[in-house]
């Protein structure tokens, strides 16, 4: 077992944990580049399909925003980011990181969603308060975890998360309510601060948020989520888990022939029982719907 039996206690308890110089400098470095990249070249506002320099954008739906209320947008978040860079699903392939979903989840997890989180300088957008996902099949005690990777230090001038510890067991919160009555700074809230190489996890039911990034440096944080096979298969079909849990299988595999990670032990993945590989070639797999819950 990856993870200690402080750091899950303290995940069960707080429904966070955050586990320190996780990720290492030379991957942290890769990523940053890449999603360094993919921000310089996102579209300048929603539904336009050109970037700044007026080249066109590959699917600019992936790229969402928020508006200023002076006016223009400011980007926020990237969907489907292993569609896009090699370099991240090499590191989903990351042993370290799926020893820690085994080590919370056991071995049949599956994936549901991946996405880049931007804070730019200066005018970083905000993210109320919320609980992960939809609650479309209602309450379940268990809707999967979020592992929030650090490319850069993330504190309370820049923007960083802010948590109520223990909240993930309280069912879903009326957080409309609670923000009217007690206004942006819900009681017991706390900031919970990252170096870069951190990572942070916590569980979808978490209630959570950050606020406006109001310095001059940039805050990325690389979302990486997973659920327990057993939390999906009566919502999804067999060929929609298994095409999901295919994009874990082979950033297994890439990782393994990238030179750069030559000295280690690849992760032994076993796919949910029952599981066939899909005939979805990966390209497609890495555009395959969310898992949500």
């Amino acid at each position: 077992m990856l993870l200690t039996t402080d750091q899950l206690n303290h995940y069960d308890r707080e429904g966070y944990v955050v586990l320190r110089g996780f990720i290492a400098p030379d991957e942290i470095t890769m990523m940053r580049e890449d999603v360094v990249g993919m921000i310089d070249s996102a579209p300048v506002a929603p539904r336009v399909p050109e970037d700044s320099a007026g080249v066109p954008v590959v699917d600019p739906a992936d790229f969402a925003f928020t508006k200023r209320s002076n006016g223009g947008y400011t980007l926020n978040r990237i969907s489907n980011p292993l569609a896009r860079s090699e370099t991240l699903l090499v590191s989903y392939g990351n042993p370290r990181l799926l020893g820690a979903v085994n080590s919370l989840h056991g071995p049949h997890f599956v994936p549901f969603a991946e996405s880049v989180v931007i804070k730019l300088p200066d005018h970083g957008a905000p993210f109320d308060w919320h609980q992960d996902g939809s609650f479309k099949t209602g309450w379940q005690d268990e809707r999967g975890i979020n592992f929030g990777i650090y490319l850069h230090e993330s504190n309370e001038r820049n923007g960083c998360v802010y948590a109520i510890p223990g909240s993930h067991k309280k069912g879903r919160a009326d957080l409309s309510a609670m923000v009217a009555e007690h206004g942006e700074r819900l009681p017991g809230s706390v900031p919970v601060a990252a170096e870069p190489g951190d990572v942070i996890v916590h569980s979808r039911n978490l209630i959570h948020g950050s606020f406006a990034n109001a310095s001059s440096t940039l805050r990325v944080t690389v979302y990486f989520g997973f659920h327990h096979v057993d939390t999906v298969r009566h919502i999804y079909s067999d060929e929609q888990i298994a095409t999901r849990a295919h994009v874990i299988s082979e950033a297994i595999v890439l990782r393994h022939a990238d030179v750069r990670f030559g000295d280690e032990v690849p992760f032994e993945y076993v796919p949910p029982p029952g599981y066939r590989a899909p005939k979805t070639e990966l390209s497609t797999a890495l555009r395959a719907p969310a898992l949500m819950v």
